[in-house]
């Protein structure tokens, strides 16, 4: 048909002006799209053609995540990475945005020259959402004030991690094993330390700093709330006195974390040292202990882990016996150093 009728292989075909590169582009098709480039200007004006919206065919090919014919669009023009599509988003953004990591580390070095302040930002936000975290630590790493950026939501990106679940063992393997869930959790890890380095070595008055992290909310009690505990894990390294703040209600992230439940919680106050014996005990506002948490009904989400109100009720007894049994041996252990006038030191746990 193009062949009979050669103004076809410019004319916007489809509601929303895309031609048909567009929609080869888009479609993964290589082959249709080799030969339609035999067809189109050497010079590349035609491959830079825009739809209604503003987006060449480069930005579907990058949102399909197709390298293979970005890079065929690339040859007959370099200038495409930085032509801007629809809301003004540059390619990589919309290879971003729909968790294209292959895609979107090809780009990044392609298209880096261009960028805005506001490209930047976003893209890094973007990178979060959609799990490219290793392109995230690159992007930090080049440019330290993305550290203190904050989205649409006024998050910073350490809010946006602290709801995400990483284990409490961190360790670094290399960006490259995107489909490796392991080695993946040690770069988000790494991204995290490298974020919260960052901010703490800025300087601030610990009153600025606790602004940073608490607002829009309390990061350290959102990590706790969900059992982020790699996470938490990672900023008390940092910071130690973190384990010290408090809620609203005076309550620390330890007493959150056995309100919802979240058994890792045993594995983080072993690892927080000495000072476990006092954390445990401390008295919210209403003098409650994590023991007084632990004997509170789970939350619902908890709940519905389990079927069945009597199994429910069984694993709610459960989890306090272990409760108690734990906080009775952390007595037994002050006890026992107290008696022994530090002469000798029994640890069961």
């Amino acid at each position: 048909m193009i062949d009979q009728e050669e103004k076809l292989k410019n004319y916007a075909i489809a509601e929303g002006w895309p031609t048909v590169l567009h929609i080869a582009a888009g479609s993964n098709h290589i082959q249709f799209v080799e030969e339609l480039l035999k067809m189109l200007d050497p010079e590349g004006k035609d491959v830079a053609l825009q739809d209604y919206k503003g987006n060449t065919a480069f930005c579907f090919a990058a949102a399909a995540g197709n390298i293979e014919i970005v890079d065929l669009l690339l040859k007959r023009n370099p200038h495409l990475p930085g032509i801007r599509g629809g809301k003004g988003y540059i390619p990589i953004q919309f290879a971003a945005m729909q968790g294209k990591c292959e895609m979107t580390w090809h780009l990044y070095d392609k298209t880096k020259h261009c960028f805005e302040d506001g490209d930047w930002n976003l893209l890094f936000f973007t990178c979060i959402y959609t799990d490219i975290y290793d392109l995230a630590l690159k992007m930090v790493k080049e440019r330290q004030t993305l550290a203190f950026e904050r989205d649409l939501n006024k998050e910073t990106a350490l809010h946006l991690l602290a709801q995400k679940k990483m284990s409490l063992d961190s360790g670094y393997h290399g960006p490259e094993h995107d489909h490796n869930p392991g080695k993946k959790n040690d770069v988000v890890l790494q991204l995290v330390k490298f974020l919260w380095t960052t901010i703490v070595k800025a300087h601030y008055r610990k009153d600025e700093l606790k602004e940073i992290i608490n607002h829009p909310s309390q990061l350290i009690f959102d990590a706790a709330k969900d059992g982020n505990f790699g996470f938490l894990s990672e900023l008390i390294s940092v910071y130690p006195s973190l384990i010290w703040d408090v809620d609203n209600k005076n309550r620390t992230i330890i007493h959150i974390a056995v309100l919802h439940r979240h058994t890792s919680i045993f594995s983080f106050v072993h690892k927080i040292g000495h000072i476990k014996g006092i954390i445990v005990t401390y008295e919210d506002d209403e003098r409650n202990t994590m023991l007084h948490m632990a004997a509170k009904l789970a939350p619902r989400g908890q709940l519905e882990l389990v079927s069945g109100a009597a199994f429910q009720m069984c694993v709610e007894l459960l989890w306090f016996e272990v409760q108690l049994l734990y906080l009775m041996a952390l007595h037994f252990i002050i006890f026992i150093r107290l008696l022994s006038g530090g002469i000798f030191i029994v640890s069961i746990i």
